[in-house]
């Protein structure tokens, strides 16, 4: 079994990259992949709008509420050395969230609550969603917010791009 990236999986991330640049939703973008010491990085499009240069691998983002992906990086070391499991109770880390509740149903009052169950795990905690909408997307100087949802999916342990 391959511990690397494989050819097949690298040219439909490209793929996938380039044809939201194509698709006119975003300027450009910059995805970087690594397992283990295979590496791949992937430049597609323009830093802007309209702009001619090709935008580098270099680029420089302007990016905001990063605590999840660097508390998601944090975790993956940890299970990778063995000092955290996936399906750790998230409470055993996080005490305070030892012993949570949900509302009976839709319906009821905030204080009429049942503990939830099962319990939720580092797993299930760790998979962090974001859509495009989440952040100004700007064409011509005017903000565009109807543009299609792309979401980014990253479990802990693989990382998969799907469009909706």
């Amino acid at each position: 079994m391959s511990r690397g990236l494989t050819r097949q999986g690298l040219e439909a991330l490209d793929a996938a990259l380039v044809r939201h640049v194509d698709q006119v939703e975003l300027p450009g973008l910059v995805a970087l992949v690594a397992r283990d010491d295979d590496v791949h990085v992937a430049a597609v499009g323009h830093k802007a709008f309209g702009d001619r240069e090709p935008i580098g691998r270099d680029a420089i983002f302007r990016i905001a509420s990063l605590t999840k992906p660097i508390a998601g990086v944090a975790a993956m070391l940890l299970i990778q050395d063995g000092a955290m499991a996936l399906d750790d109770p998230v409470g055993r880390w996080l005490p305070e969230l030892a012993e949570p509740r949900i509302l009976r149903s839709l319906a009821a009052e905030l204080d009429d609550t049942v503990p939830a169950e099962p319990k939720p795990a580092i797993a299930g905690a760790s998979v962090h969603r974001a859509d495009k909408n989440s952040i100004a997307s700007v064409r011509g100087g005017k903000r565009k917010d109807t543009v299609s949802p792309m979401r980014f999916t990253v479990p802990l342990v693989s990382t998969y791009i799907t469009s909706g």
